[in-house]
C-alpha cells in the first residue's frame, strides 16, 4: 500500500524489515528449532513410524522452498541496491517509445521505481 501512496522510503523500510525477518526466521529459527525437534527429539520420544518419514520429507521440502525464496529476496535486494530500482514489476505493462507506460487495456500507469536501500 505504501507503494501506491508513493511513499518510497516507507516501501524500502518495509521491504528491508520483511527481508530480515523472513530470512532470519526461515533460515535460522525454522531449521534450528522445528527441524531439530521433528528429526531427533520426535524419533527418541515416539520412535519410527511410517508417517514420520512423510512428515519430515515435507518439512525438508518446505526448507528447500524457504531457501529458494530467500535467494530471490536477496537477489531482488541486491538488484535494488546496485541499480537503484528493481525494474519491471508487472509483465502487463508495456512501454511506449516516449517512455509512457500503459497496461494491456490502454490505461496509463505510473512507472515503478525502487530507490536503493543504501540511499536511506
Amino acid at each position: 500500500m505504501a507503494n501506491y501512496a508513493k511513499c518510497q522510503i516507507l516501501c524500502n523500510l518495509l521491504f528491508a524489515m520483511f527481508a530480515i525477518l523472513f530470512i532470519s526466521s526461515r533460515l535460522g529459527v525454522y531449521p534450528v528449532w522445528i527441524l531439530n525437534t521433528t528429526f531427533f527429539e520426535s524419533w527418541e520420544i515416539v520412535g519410527p513410524y511410517p508417517s514420520w518419514w512423510v512428515f519430515n520429507l515435507l518439512l525438508i521440502l518446505l526448507q528447500l522452498l524457504h531457501s529458494f525464496w530467500s535467494y530471490l529476496i536477496v537477489k531482488t535486494a541486491c538488484r535494488a541496491i546496485s541499480k537503484g530500482k528493481v525494474g519491471k514489476w508487472n509483465p502487463l505493462h508495456v512501454s511506449s517509445p516516449k517512455g509512457d507506460h500503459f497496461n494491456l487495456s490502454g490505461v496509463r500507469c505510473a512507472r515503478f521505481t525502487f530507490m536503493s536501500l543504501a540511499a536511506m
